[in-house]
């Protein structure tokens, strides 16, 4: 075989060698973009809260609210990290995770909630958190666990129809979500702060949320450096 024919012969095997190892990858690959699945690895959640909560609310019971952690408190907005989760594109099933929290305080008394998961497998979708009460927060730091509790019942707006559809760079943003407490935490606010103010159904506020997906194929390399 002549120098220039075996050249071609090796180009050839080489293409035929790529084109295999290629669809090996895509084979072992965790994400395409027609999957159902869309994994969260980032972004932010925000809850506006509504003139009836913050004045006719927390106003007339004297009540202060402030962040934990991460998450922050500017005027009438927190603002809470997400950290993970998982939407289903064409159910709309899912979580959202978050990190940081916030408290509601009078006198002594605290009532703080952490660990937040916008909660899209119920019907209603709910927003969750793990609630703990302090009964002499100015001695002490610590407080009595109650539960993961439903705090907010979510009308989830027309533009979170199935499917969701990514936009720019594997990004989500939802807005004009509406909160409404449940009864379950309206009954545990009233008891703990002794009022009667809290009701189901009180319009706590407008949440939005932006998503960062998980980078495309980011388990790809990985894959093939372990299996091969």
């Amino acid at each position: 075989m002549s120098s220039s024919i075996r050249s071609i012969v090796l180009a050839l095997a080489l293409c035929i060698g790529l084109a295999a190892l290629s669809g090996t990858a895509k084979a072992q690959g965790t994400f395409n973009p027609v999957d159902d699945t869309y994994v969260v690895g980032d972004g932010q959640t925000k809850l506006e809260l509504s003139q009836e909560f913050w004045i006719k609310i927390i106003n007339t019971n004297v009540i202060s609210l402030g962040s934990i952690g991460t998450s922050s408190l500017k005027s009438q907005s927190y603002r809470f990290p997400v950290v993970a989760g998982a939407l289903d594109r064409e159910t709309v099933q899912g979580e959202i995770n978050h990190t940081g929290g916030f408290f509601l305080q009078k006198g002594a008394i605290r009532v703080s909630v952490v660990s937040l998961t916008i909660d899209l497998t119920a019907s209603p979708a709910v927003l969750t958190g793990l609630v703990i009460v302090s009964t002499d927060y100015n001695t002490t730091n610590t407080g009595t666990v109650v539960a993961r509790l439903p705090l907010a019942e979510l009308t989830l707006p027309a533009s979170m129809a199935p499917p969701i559809r990514e936009e720019a760079f594997k990004t989500i943003y939802k807005q004009d979500i509406v909160a409404k407490m449940t009864d379950v935490l309206a009954g545990n606010l009233n008891s703990i702060f002794s009022t009667t103010s809290f009701a189901g159904g009180n319009n706590i506020g407008s949440i939005s949320f932006f998503l960062v997906g998980v980078p495309s194929r980011e388990h790809v390399v990985e894959d093939f450096i372990f299996r091969y």
